[in-house]
């Protein structure tokens, strides 16, 4: 039985209710074993993400929003091996899956513009996903 650890459930506080819900329909399905890496950051941690070209933006999701909650979460198939992007992919299917079930629109950071095509992105961040809220 998959289930969060310590860490992830500690993540999992600092999210929006919309997206904790999707992230914990997602673990239910007990499809596979999965941790959230990130949740909430700090300006500074993004300024470091940034400087480094591990994000392209100052202005994410993952910072603080008027509730003091991330809207933006940073997952990875359990164990973790980044070179697994068949991992990821799936682990991206099963949450998107959890997403329609809940009704949250989200955005992958492996298909920025939600055309269900992984090959026309120029940047891909495999464990990323956010709210997709663009009319807020």
């Amino acid at each position: 039985m998959y289930v969060f650890s310590k860490n992830s459930l500690s993540r999992l506080q600092t999210l929006d209710p919309d997206l904790a819900r999707v992230i914990t329909t997602a673990m239910n399905f007990q499809v596979m074993d999965f941790a959230i890496l990130c949740g909430m950051r700090t300006v500074q941690e993004q300024e470091v993400l940034f400087k480094t070209g591990k994000s392209r933006t100052l202005k994410s999701k993952h910072l603080p929003n008027r509730n003091n909650q991330s809207e933006a979460i940073d997952v990875a198939p359990w164990p973790v091996d980044w070179n697994d992007h068949c991992g990821f992919h799936r682990l991206a299917g099963v949450i998107q899956a959890a997403a329609a079930i809940e009704n949250v629109p989200l955005r992958w950071g492996g298909d920025w513009d939600r055309d269900n095509d992984t090959r026309d992105q120029s940047f891909i961040d495999l464990p990323h996903f956010e709210l997709f809220r663009p009319f807020l």
